[in-house]
């Protein structure tokens, strides 16, 4: 990635995390429509700016993109926005990352946040009520404030992480059926339905969401799953669609798979974030059986 296309896509990400969504009064009358159509007029309105065609440009592709993800949000949370107390106007921020580099955010609350490539984080302006409440699509990386008084809860699919002060990692793509969360210090319960589950240090949680199961294992060096936080990215046998996936968010193409041999591949090793797309192509090739060719955006893996 150039620095100009660097520079703009910081400040699409500026302009994305400037948004503001201002829920209505808690009532009767609530509407996600309504919800969702308040934050894409207010994304409208942030395209707007006359600073460089580029970046307006990058804002009317990332709207329609932020608007399927924006719809899956909210119908998940249901009635999420609301939790604040009757009377108030919570308003809610946008925090995104779609650059290749990981970003950090800070909570109201002095939480540190590190947001993986192609990761959002939707939180409140103020932390008010009892709980402290966030919800993610991506991979985040958490050092949580401690606060015994105010629970820390992060909403992932249709699990629910609460923790008082702690560092742990949750990825919680869309396009993925798997949502896992590993804990570093302190301790999180996750819940899900009637299911609770509490873990230790040094324990991976796993949700499958096509069978609606949790799986709980000990892991040895924990540490690995948030080695993104340091801009390298760790593959303990990962299989190559998924690693294909990867590269298609990361890079911009498209994988074509003409062996059904290569289905069964797996990786495992560390590649440096930004590292170009032809020397990442070389380490595969090297690591199985498989050549490439590319034809533009595409790679027809052979």
């Amino acid at each position: 990635m150039g620095t100009e296309e660097t520079n703009n896509q910081e400040k699409t990400d500026r302009l994305i995390d400037g948004i503001r969504i201002s829920s209505p009064r808690p009532t009767g009358n609530y509407s996600v429509g309504r919800s969702l159509a308040s934050l894409m007029h207010r994304i409208e309105a942030e395209s707007l700016v006359d600073d460089a065609k580029d970046v307006r440009r990058q804002i009317r592709r990332y709207r329609v993109w932020l608007a399927a993800a924006t719809v899956a949000l909210l119908l998940s949370v249901g009635g999420w926005l609301f939790y604040g107390q009757q009377g108030t106007d919570p308003v809610y921020v946008v925090a995104t990352n779609n650059s290749q580099r990981v970003r950090e955010v800070r909570l109201p609350d002095g939480t540190t946040v590190k947001l993986n490539s192609h990761s959002r984080l939707i939180y409140p302006e103020r932390f008010e009520g009892k709980r402290r409440e966030v919800f993610l699509e991506g991979e985040v990386f958490f050092e949580v404030s401690h606060d015994k008084r105010h629970p820390f809860v992060v909403r992932a699919g249709n699990l629910n992480i609460t923790v008082l002060g702690t560092k742990f990692n949750v990825r919680a793509n869309i396009q993925d059926s798997l949502i896992t969360t590993t804990l570093l210090e302190g301790s999180v319960q996750v819940s899900h339905e009637e299911n609770c589950v509490r873990m230790r240090p040094g324990q991976r949680l796993t949700y499958d969401m096509n069978n609606n199961s949790l799986q709980l294992t000990d892991i040895a060096n924990a540490a690995r799953d948030a080695r993104w936080t340091q801009d390298v990215w760790t593959l303990t046998d990962t299989p190559l669609q998924e690693l294909c996936h990867r590269i298609e968010q990361m890079y911009d193409v498209k994988f074509v798979i003409t062996n059904e041999r290569l289905l069964d591949k797996s990786f495992t090793g560390e590649f440096h974030l930004g590292e170009p797309l032809d020397s990442l192509l070389r380490t595969m090739q090297v690591s199985s059986v498989l050549s490439y060719e590319k034809k533009g955006k595409t790679i027809i893996l052979r």
